[in-house]
């Protein structure tokens, strides 16, 4: 009869310490998604604005402040880029990287109201990634 007692408190202890380690690692992986989803919303955020300012030098027609303004956008992608890289598809991060090589091609010929098309195609996709990649009911199911 003592053996038996002996086991099930093994065993009670071994459960309780699976629970715990399964705990541990659950908050684990919510927190690292926390700080994911924090940096992607934010990198995607702050892009996006660049991008709006970019529109609107474009629609006055500053040829300088928007090729500065491109090539400052280029710039502060390929900082993000590396970390995104990390945990991001690549094919979404490729697909932002297209139309943003579109554009300044469009700018580089003065092209505006095609640049701006391709503009817009960057901040729909950025918008895309952000939403994906947004921890909510809708993307876990």
């Amino acid at each position: 009869m003592e053996k038996h007692n002996c086991f099930a408190k093994r065993k009670e202890k071994k459960v309780y310490r699976e629970v715990i380690i399964c705990a541990v690692v659950i908050i684990t992986i919510v927190t690292i998604n926390w700080f994911l989803q924090d940096y992607t919303k934010n990198s995607m955020s702050f892009i996006i604005g660049e991008l709006e300012d970019l529109k609107e030098d474009i629609m006055q027609e500053d040829i300088e402040r928007v090729e500065n303004k491109m090539k400052q956008i280029k710039d502060d992608w390929h900082e993000k880029f590396k970390i995104l890289a990390i945990f991001i598809e690549h094919d979404e991060l490729e697909k932002v990287e297209t139309d943003l090589a579109a554009l300044e091609g469009f700018i580089e010929v003065e092209d505006y109201k095609t640049g701006i098309n391709e503009l817009n195609k960057s901040i729909f996709v950025l918008e895309h990634i952000a939403d994906k990649y947004d921890f909510s009911l809708v993307n876990v199911f």
